[in-house]
């Protein structure tokens, strides 16, 4: 999973910024469109801008354990 800076312009006023763990840009532009409807938010979307932030963290089942 990475870590995405999500920022949605709205036609209507507004803009909608957060930040997601997702496996794609994609998947954290959705999350990003649904929060930002369920908040209130309306109109089209005028922009999208997602920014990959340099931070991964380990799926479950895919954590190594440290020392022994």
């Amino acid at each position: 999973m990475k870590r995405f800076d999500v920022t949605l312009v709205f036609s209507k006023g507004g803009s909608f910024g957060c930040q997601f763990f997702a496996k794609s840009k994609e998947a954290a532009t959705a999350q990003a469109i649904i929060w930002a409807k369920q908040s209130g938010f309306v109109g089209a979307i005028q922009k999208v801008e997602v920014i990959e932030i340099a931070i991964e963290i380990a799926e479950a089942g895919n954590v190594s354990k440290a020392g022994g």
